[in-house]
């Protein structure tokens, strides 16, 4: 909710902590330059309705870039840092 003087925002959630997540803090996604969706690879073993995210997360933020990643499959991760690195490429201008 505070100005940290940060260049941006980035949301980071994990599937094992719910799907809820944007309707529970939109501002943080309503902010957010991008998305992070860690551990995907463990969606089969909890609850979490990857639609039901997605669908909150677009009406709250429609643009925002989002990320499906997990660290241990290193699924995701190569587009992840691809975008990082364009991010601080262009903040470095």
């Amino acid at each position: 909710q505070f100005d940290l003087g940060e260049t941006f925002k980035l949301a980071i959630v994990s599937t094992t902590e719910g799907d809820d997540k944007p309707g529970k803090y939109p501002m943080l996604f309503r902010e957010a330059k991008a998305v992070l969706l860690n551990k995907i690879d463990l969606i089969p073993y909890t609850n979490f309705k990857r639609e039901t995210f997605i669908s909150d997360l677009k009406n709250i933020n429609g643009q925002v870039p989002l990320f499906e990643i997990s660290c241990t499959r290193g699924d995701g991760v190569m587009e992840w840092i691809t975008w990082i690195e364009n991010e601080i490429s262009i903040n470095a201008r």
